[in-house]
């Protein structure tokens, strides 16, 4: 597992009969049948992202964009 010294911030709602989580400087996300294991499924999606980052050595952040925020909280 990576350690990731930096805060991440994410988001959760409800979407049919799913929880869906974004990390809002990745862009990644995860989901599940309840809020908890949307937030498992994205903590493995930004744990996945990181190796990957790192192994092509690209890690940088991308913030999601205004659209997706807004699509997601609207």
């Amino acid at each position: 597992m990576m350690q990731c010294h930096e805060k991440l911030y994410c988001g959760t709602q409800k979407s049919d009969n799913q929880f869906v989580a974004l990390c809002l400087e990745l862009g990644v996300v995860g989901c599940g049948q309840s809020r908890r294991k949307a937030i498992q499924g994205l903590q493995a999606a930004i744990e996945s992202y990181l190796e990957y980052a790192t192994e092509i050595g690209l890690l940088e952040t991308h913030p999601a964009a205004i659209q997706q925020l807004h699509e997601f909280l609207f």
